[in-house]
């Protein structure tokens, strides 16, 4: 389809341009062919006015100033012969000597003009009226005009008018042959010229594209051409040459896709062990906690059992204490349950989620937690949709470390009598990346009453090993960690603090209803 189109284009151009050439040939030669009739006509012109010059000086010398009547018949008789339409003859003094008006279609004109060439001593040509040309409008009238002299003495002047129509018409006809040459010429240029364009170029193009058609990548060349030095051997030559270098740079490609491809997966797993490490960390602060949450339970289930030893007590009366210590062994089993769930390893896949149901779980958690005896906690849930794609450990990790890092900020300041921690979230509407409409979000908010971050550090703190706590008492990893899970479930995190007037830490969560659902895609990579 592509050399058939460039084909036609070929040939047709071709056509068009040797067509155009043609015509301009034509256009010079009949320009040409018209200069050189009218000149002729002209040169012919002269030399009836020079026989007339002749004959008129020998009148004068046999001291006879007139025109006999034999020779204007015979003046006339020659210049209708030759083609002219009139002539007039004057004397020095304007007087006509001879005139034949009952043809001439210049007359005044004619006059004027034999006037001026006898006043200025000089031949004159001049054209005159308009008639149809061979290709357009052109003058229709020749006149000619030159003064008559006997020895260096203006005796008179004579004049000649002609009738171009003769010309043209023989350029017409001339015209026609012409067309018949060209018509012919462009037919006959036209095939040798696209056999010759077609050497020389489209069989070249066909051999290159068919070998790219059957180029496999195991051969050593890929373009051939015949063995000479023309364009086509040296475009062969170039492409050989970015193929090879395309193929060496696909070696290449590959080898660095393979290297990316291990460095992202070790970059991958470097991240689970930073987030694993991160919440052990959060485990042992949590297991530090459980020995009075669990100890009072125990405590009571001792004594229930150690009342349980009196032979004295009703059977409704022991069924009694032993439904009470049964329920604080379940208190204790949901305690350790709660821990274990939180340290059960995270798998990669994204399910559908409840942030709130995730935030319940978390303040029922910490709230026996020691760092939280003395801070009130009060959750305002306010979004009517909660549903996002992610991983419920991996958030609970994100939301217990905010909770930690809020709690340490308001106990590390003495001066706060009344620790407030508030969990709240709320539906809000983003721009979607192609700017075509928003999605519908959820954030959560962490705000406390501690001491803040210094405005100084606040662009840092999701920077790895970063933290404003004293040593010994923060990994900095904490903010990083959910830096890096927030980011793979499309979410961002963003904190705005001012140093004694506590922090709000908020996390920007797309509702799985608007992402796609993403429960069923994993997590981003």
């Amino acid at each position: 389809m592509f050399l058939h189109g460039l084909k036609i284009n070929i040939a047709v151009h071709l056509a068009v341009l040797i067509s155009l050439a043609m015509v301009l040939i034509n256009l010079v030669m009949m320009t040409a062919f018209q200069r050189i009739l009218v000149n002729s006509e002209i040169s012919k012109g002269y030399l009836l006015a020079s026989v007339i010059q002749r004959y008129w000086t020998n009148q004068l010398n046999k001291e006879n100033h007139n025109l006999s009547l034999d020779f204007k018949n015979h003046i006339e008789t020659t210049i209708h012969d030759a083609g002219y339409a009139c002539a007039l003859i004057l004397d020095k003094d304007y007087r006509v000597l001879h005139y034949d008006n009952a043809s001439c279609p210049q007359d005044e004109l004619l006059e004027k003009f034999v006037r001026q060439a006898i006043l200025s001593g000089g031949k004159m040509v001049r054209f005159s009226g308009a008639t149809w040309g061979v290709f357009w409008k052109q003058k229709e009238y020749l006149i000619i005009t030159m003064p008559l002299h006997n020895e260096k003495q203006i005796i008179g002047g004579a004049g000649l008018v002609f009738h171009l129509q003769g010309i043209y018409t023989v350029l017409r006809q001339m015209q026609h042959l012409l067309w018949m040459y060209m018509i012919a010429n462009v037919i006959v240029l036209t095939f040798v010229g696209f056999y010759q364009l077609s050497k020389i170029t489209i069989k070249p193009i066909y051999r290159l594209l068919k070998r790219a058609e059957e180029y496999k990548e195991d051969d050593e060349t890929f373009f051939k051409y015949e063995n000479k030095n023309n364009e086509f051997n040296r475009l062969s030559s170039a492409l050989n040459l970015i193929v090879m270098r395309i193929s060496k740079d696909k070696v290449m490609l590959q080898s660095t896709i393979k290297s990316l491809e291990n460095a992202n997966a070790e970059l991958k797993q470097a991240q689970r062990e930073i987030i694993r490490a991160e919440k052990m960390a959060s485990i042992g602060r949590l297991s530090s906690g459980l020995a009075h949450e669990i100890g009072n339970p125990i405590g009571i289930v001792l004594g229930y059992l150690d009342l349980l030893k009196h032979n004295d007590l009703e059977e409704e009366e022991k069924r009694e204490f032993i439904i009470r210590a049964e329920k604080e062994i379940k208190r204790i089993n949901t305690v350790i349950q709660r821990l274990l769930n939180f340290s059960r390893p995270a798998n990669e896949d994204f399910e559908s989620i409840s942030v709130h149901e995730v935030i319940h779980e978390l303040v029922d958690m910490v709230k026996p937690q020691p760092f939280m005896s003395t801070i009130r906690l009060t959750i305002d849930l306010a979004a009517g949709k909660d549903l996002v794609a992610g991983n419920p450990n991996s958030l609970q990790q994100v939301f217990l470390n905010l909770l930690i890092n809020a709690a340490d900020g308001i106990s590390s300041d003495l001066n706060i009598p009344d620790g407030h921690i508030n969990i709240r979230s709320e539906n809000t509407a983003l721009p979607n990346s192609k700017g075509t409409g928003q999605n519908q979000t959820i954030e959560i908010s962490f705000v406390d009453n501690g001491t803040g971050i210094p405005e100084k550090s606040l662009g840092n703190i999701f920077d790895p090993f970063f933290t404003t706590k004293d040593p010994g008492k923060g990994t900095g990893l904490g903010l990083s960690v959910c830096f890096m899970i927030i980011e793979a479930m499309s979410g961002t995190i963003e904190a705005v603090s001012d140093a004694h007037n506590g922090t709000t830490m908020t996390v920007t969560l797309p509702l799985s209803e608007n992402a796609g659902d993403q429960a069923n895609i994993g997590p981003h990579k």
